[in-house]
């Protein structure tokens, strides 16, 4: 048995990567950690029998900017492969690898774009039917060595689009 599914996830956490000051006066914070994420994944059930199976998705996670006048974002490419357990027929838990390549702050010509180094980290999650929360631990390397905490809590929908 396998399935095809989609998820978006809104997540939070990690160290403060750059504070934005607006026209307005306000201030807006960019954290490694934070973002929502547009994924697509496969997940396959070796043995029918056992409540386990094997996943893997690609995504893309992204944090912009509230200004009106600049486009500073910070993406990334999320890509998990782990191990799910149907605890009920309602219940579920998983772990990852997880891997975030193409990690991009984008300055929009007010500062030069930083790239960071691919990351590696785990990822656990539980939940119940398409709603689930998950725990990324992860750090991020920007070119010029600094470090970032990236981890974050998030909640996540998951929609099966089949079920074969």
């Amino acid at each position: 048995m396998f399935d095809v599914y989609g998820e978006f996830a809104v997540e939070v956490g990690g160290d403060d990567v750059i504070e934005l000051l607006l026209t307005d006066g306000g201030s807006q914070t960019l954290s490694a950690g934070q973002g929502g994420t547009f994924a697509a994944g496969l997940r396959a059930r070796p043995v029918a029998t056992l409540p386990l199976s094997l996943f893997g998705s690609i995504g893309y996670k992204f944090v912009l900017n509230a200004s009106d006048n600049a486009d500073i974002r910070l993406t990334r490419i999320p890509i998990e492969f782990g191990l799910r357990a149907d605890v009920t027929d309602a219940v579920w838990a998983e772990a990852a690898y997880t891997r975030h390549a193409g990690i991009t702050l984008y300055g929009d010509d007010f500062f030069s774009d930083v790239d960071f180094d691919a990351a590696d980290g785990a990822t656990l999650a539980a939940g119940w039917r398409w709603i689930g929360a998950s725990y990324t631990a992860i750090r991020y390397t920007s070119e010029d060595g600094t470090e970032f905490d990236a981890s974050n809590v998030g909640v996540t929908l998951r929609l099966a689009l089949s079920d074969r």
